[in-house]
């Protein structure tokens, strides 16, 4: 949601107390990146990061699943949720609000597990969220209409089109996630800092027999080859 301008006052003093010791501790971090010998670490991924084009969210008809405790749900239920789901998304879009503040999701899914729902249920479903109190004879609708489905259109998982790995590239994943566990603790950094779930499995993969093969591999970054090159090969080899 857009602010209001100009601001006022105690928003501006607001806003300048978020930045109010960034630079004080941006010295004290370069400072420590500097000591640490990781400044081109950062650098390289701070540059990433700014060539990353703006995200646009994509929408799916299966964007209801992220809500936990929907696969528990019959293939009429989900229906139901799909529904009602929509019906928050496009809500929170035209409000320029995080989906959640619209109704939480633990709600909509309250809503859609029950069996024969009467506006009143959706009443007392929304009575903690007022600003959608006028929303109650949409949202008994969308349920309607999940409940009305034909079998045909009911929400149904698709088999996984992602291949299985190879038996070797396995191997290599296994050699590459203990690699990762032992650096990990040698740097006494998070692993997902050493390395991501995704590169590995592209390395893994790709499985190099050299450097050069290795910097070739997508997101490793080039400060990873030139700290832990040898030792990746090593453990891709030794698998």
């Amino acid at each position: 949601m857009t602010p209001k301008r100009p601001l006022t006052p105690k928003q501006e003093a607001y806003a300048l107390a978020d930045v109010e010791h960034l630079f004080a501790l941006a010295s004290k971090l370069t400072v420590r990146l500097a000591e640490a010998g990781r400044t081109e670490w950062a650098r390289e991924e701070f540059e990433a990061l700014a060539s990353l084009s703006p995200s646009e969210r994509k929408r799916g008809a299966d964007d209801f699943r992220r809500i936990k405790g929907s696969a528990k749900l019959s293939g009429r239920r989900q229906g139901v949720l799909r529904e009602i789901y929509r019906w928050r998304e496009e809500r929170a879009a035209a409000a320029d609000r995080p989906p959640f503040k619209i109704v939480g999701p633990e709600v909509l899914l309250a809503l859609a597990e029950i069996e024969a729902p009467t506006l009143e249920d959706v009443e007392d479903a929304l009575a903690s969220y007022p600003r959608q109190a006028r929303e109650v004879d949409v949202v008994f609708d969308a349920i309607a209409r999940g409940l009305a489905l034909p079998e045909a259109e009911l929400p149904r998982r698709e088999p996984s089109s992602s291949p299985r790995m190879p038996a070797a590239a396995g191997r290599r994943l296994e050699a590459l996630r203990s690699w990762r566990a032992d650096q990990a603790a040698r740097s006494q950094l998070d692993p997902s800092i050493v390395m991501s779930q995704r590169v590995l499995d592209r390395l893994a993969l790709a499985g190099p027999q050299t450097l050069t093969e290795l910097a070739a591999v997508e997101g490793l970054r080039r400060w990873r080859v030139a700290e832990w090159g040898p030792a990746l090969l090593a453990a891709t080899m030794k698998a």
